[in-house]
Formats: C-alpha cells, structure tokens, sequence
C-alpha cells in the first residue's frame, strides 16, 4: 500500500497537462521515487526530486510543484 503522498503524485501525473512536476524527494523513500519515475515515463512527464527547500522557493512557472 501506497502512502497518500505517492498516491497523489502518480494521478497528477496522469492527469495533468504539465511536461514536468516537482516533488518533495524528504518525504519519499527511493523505492517510491522508482515507482514515480516509472509511471512518469509511461506518460511522457518528468519528474524533478528535490529538496523542500528548493520546492518551496521554485520560480519557474512552467513546473507543477506538488507539495
């Protein structure tokens, strides 16, 4: 079973119309980050894993950032 977080991230993932999304890498643990990864893949999207830090302070407007 998945936690809530990944769980959002993958239908994001699938559902929205952005090339690239940001995550929280703290929150996940690698083999979620797999997981994500793989599932980006099959839709075309990529996945940036960085710090909060980084989530919280991303300027660029063309990243969906998913807290």
């Amino acid at each position: 079973m998945q936690n809530k977080y990944v769980i959002d991230i993958i239908q994001t993932i699938q559902e929205t119309k952005y090339c690239t999304l940001m995550v929280a890498k703290g929150r996940l643990s690698v083999e979620e980050m797999n997981l994500i990864s793989e599932v980006a893949a099959q839709y075309k999207k990529i996945v940036i894993f960085a710090s909060m830090r980084d989530v919280v302070f991303n300027n660029d407007k063309n990243v969906l950032v998913a807290i």
